[in-house]
């Protein structure tokens, strides 16, 4: 989910407990400087990228891992509007 330029992750409740449970917030990720326009999520779901009007792409991963920062892909000339991971997470194209 995004609002504005931050993104959030919500943890879903678990559909084979049948008693009330709400979504609960994993994590807030912040960095894009404009609107958020897609997130795309790697086939493994350990990490997802984000693209902005603020012409960046950003790769977060969904859980903190020592030695990682979020990655930012700049050079962009305008927002950039979609972007995918190959089928083994080895490869982002824009």
């Amino acid at each position: 989910m995004t609002h504005d330029a931050h993104i959030q992750v919500w943890r879903t409740p678990n559909h084979l407990v049948r008693e009330f449970a709400p979504f609960v917030l994993h994590r807030t990720y912040i960095g894009h400087h404009d609107a958020v326009l897609t997130i795309r999520w790697a086939p493994d779901l350990t990490c997802f990228i984000t693209t902005s009007r603020d012409m960046t792409a950003r790769l977060f991963t969904l859980n903190p891992v020592k030695g990682f920062c979020p990655k930012t892909f700049a050079g962009h000339c305008d927002a950039v509007i979609g972007t995918y991971f190959s089928s083994k997470s080895n490869t982002i194209r824009d």
